[in-house]
């Protein structure tokens, strides 16, 4: 077991190279190495105490599967968190588990091919290491020697690797304390009281947590009053999975880009978060991606969706993927029936369904019942890994061909990061393609007069610049920012480089449907044409929250989570130890103002 763990090592960084580092380190690989092969030892124990016969059979058989399986999931959750600086938790699991979440990756059969080996390698280890401990173990004198000599060992690694975690967290030692994250399903020992009262001065550095609000939902704070708007504008609104802003250009999405030089076009807009969930989340609800758990457990729709419903629109929604996956039948469409919900109509890869979807999309443009406005809803997914076009769309190369997940690490696709970039700027261009076919349409059917056309992406992708690829790492700029194209009858055409967010798209919509409210009411956003300086936006995923600032972006993890907070400046340079403690100390109050005002919707 522990020397089949080799990734948990080359995840730790000896920082100081002191003794207390290497101690500490020796100590927690140990200790947590026996943590995780416990369900297999106590299997295997029980199986021998019982009676029935051929039970060393039995329990040996177990003994090879049950590490198998340990070291699998090792093996996975050292995967998610070399690629995505996360273990496995609650988005993970729920991921394979929740219909429509593995294909979601676009995993091809190389990779099932590749995961294959990695099981049957380690399994056979497995059985190698049995055999070979078969004459060992009878050479030995006594078994039951040998295991209390391990049990002693695994009680002293473990008390003392905590004891060393707690002087260091005193201490404020970043060599022992950062590296935590390391070990999946760490348990923190933390004795600053102790400490305290036997006379150790603390040098805890200022920090915030926040925390996941479950309590019932007051949405909106008070009931919305609608004006009458005489001329209903129709709706379209495209998505694009994983369309960061730069890919917004005259070489990458010509037609778009055109389209933008002509409509409103918001040069440096923020998703929600760095996921499906939070991003579509903030667009539709116009709040804090945070509570997205929060109004999927108590299945409350988006007040714009509920206006639109209550109008009577036409609705044609359609996505690529499904959409029990992020579960946007259980939110943003909750109560859309589902004869106006296209998933699945499709067969084919991603790209393909994309053009099936628009050529459908825009078949019903064209069909609809002229007397009642309509809304259209497109969720592209030719821009989520494994990045798929076909040939007529290969703009850039060359391009990595094969995303095999099995083998991927940040190590392996570093040399390869631009090729993957390649494919991803493809991908791009053939949704512009798509893009464009809608335009075409709109403007040759004399549609933009009275249409609200919402372009943009649910969340940004990195391809390591910061040393991370894909989505729901961090809060860099590559995985935030996204392209906003807004179309606005009446509107002249402008390039806005302030700060918007994914929450100002339902507020502008909602008013743009006659909501007189104040929008504190029912949104934490701003309509997107307002041009007030903000002190703030918003960000989140299911480990944190983020404060963005025009001087720094602040990280805040949510209690439990074995994640600390993290100062950077708003183009994500880091701080010096210093001026982080300082700024940092400096904002308490603004942090926690903004923390209250997040769950402001919470009752």
């Amino acid at each position: 077991m522990l020397f089949q763990t080799y990734p948990l090592l080359k995840a730790i960084r000896f920082e100081s190279g002191t003794v207390l580092d290497y101690s500490y380190h020796f100590m927690a690989y140990t200790s947590y190495n026996f943590i995780y092969l416990l369900p297999a030892i106590l299997v295997i124990y029980l199986l021998m105490r019982t009676s029935f016969k051929n039970k060393a059979y039995v329990a040996s058989l177990f003994a090879i599967l049950l590490t198998t399986t340990c070291l699998l999931l090792l093996h996975l959750d050292q995967v998610i968190f070399d690629l995505y600086n996360f273990h496995l938790n609650g988005f993970v699991v729920n991921l394979i588990f929740t219909r429509g979440g593995i294909a979601s990756l676009g995993a091809d059969g190389s990779t099932y091919a590749g995961i294959a080996w990695i099981i049957m390698r380690i399994l056979l280890i497995q059985i190698l290491l049995f055999l070979i401990s078969i004459p060992v173990v009878n050479r030995l004198p006594s078994i039951r020697y040998l295991w209390r000599i391990l049990l002693c060992f695994f009680l002293i690694a473990s008390v003392s690797e905590r004891i060393i975690y707690s002087v260091s967290q005193v201490r404020n030692n970043s060599a022992v304390i950062n590296n935590t994250r390391v070990y999946p399903f760490y348990s923190k020992l933390s004795l600053r009281s102790f400490y305290k009262k036997i006379g150790f001065s603390s040098e805890h550095k200022t920090g915030l947590k926040a925390r996941k609000d479950f309590s019932h939902l007051q949405y909106p704070l008070q009931p919305v009053i609608f004006k009458e708007v005489k001329n209903l504008p129709n709706i379209i609104w495209l998505v694009a999975e994983s369309l960061r802003g730069d890919c917004l250009s005259p070489e990458t999405m010509p037609n778009t880009w055109r389209f933008a030089g002509k409509a409103q076009h918001f040069t440096h807009h923020a998703s929600t978060g760095n996921g499906t969930r939070e991003g579509m989340f903030g667009m539709f609800y116009g709040l804090s991606s945070s509570s997205w758990s929060n109004f999927m457990h108590s299945e409350v729709s988006p007040l714009i969706m509920d206006r639109i419903r209550a109008l009577n629109y036409q609705l044609d929604i359609r996505t690529s993927v499904v959409f029990s996956y992020p579960e946007l039948d259980r939110t943003l469409f909750v109560n859309i029936p589902a004869e106006f919900l296209h998933a699945e109509e499709f067969d084919g890869p991603p790209w393909s369904k994309d053009e099936n979807n628009t050529s459908a999309l825009i078949k019903f443009i064209r069909n609809r019942d002229r007397s009642r406005p309509f809304m259209s809803f497109m969720f592209y997914e030719s821009t989520h890994a494994r990045y798929t076009f076909p040939d007529s769309a290969r703009l850039y190369s060359p391009v990595l061909e094969n995303v095999d997940y099995s083998t991927m690490t940040r190590e392996n696709l570093r040399p390869y990061a631009d090729q993957l970039h390649n494919r991803y700027k493809n991908s791009a261009h053939w949704i512009d393609v798509q893009l464009g076919r809608i335009i075409s349409v709109l403007e040759g059917d004399g549609l933009l007069d009275n249409t609200i056309v919402i372009i943009t992406g649910d969340h940004g992708e990195e391809f390591m610049e910061n040393g991370f690829w894909g989505h729901n790492s961090s809060f860099v700029e590559q995985q935030i920012i996204t392209p906003l194209v807004v179309w606005f009858p009446g509107r002249k055409p402008a390039v806005i480089e302030r700060t918007t967010s994914h929450m100002d798209i339902a507020v502008t919509l909602m008013q743009a449907l006659g909501a007189s409210n104040n929008t504190s009411d029912y949104a934490l956003g701003r309509n997107l044409f307002d041009a007030d300086p903000r002190d703030y936006i918003m960000v989140a995923d299911d480990q944190s929250i983020g404060i963005i600032t025009s001087q720094f972006k602040y990280r805040i993890p949510y209690g439990n989570e074995a994640l600390f907070s993290r100062l950077t400046h708003a183009d994500d340079r880091p701080y010096s130890p210093d001026e982080e403690t300082s700024i940092v100390a400096k904002n308490q109050r603004f942090f926690l103002n903004v923390l209250r005002d997040v769950s402001r919707f919470n009752r």
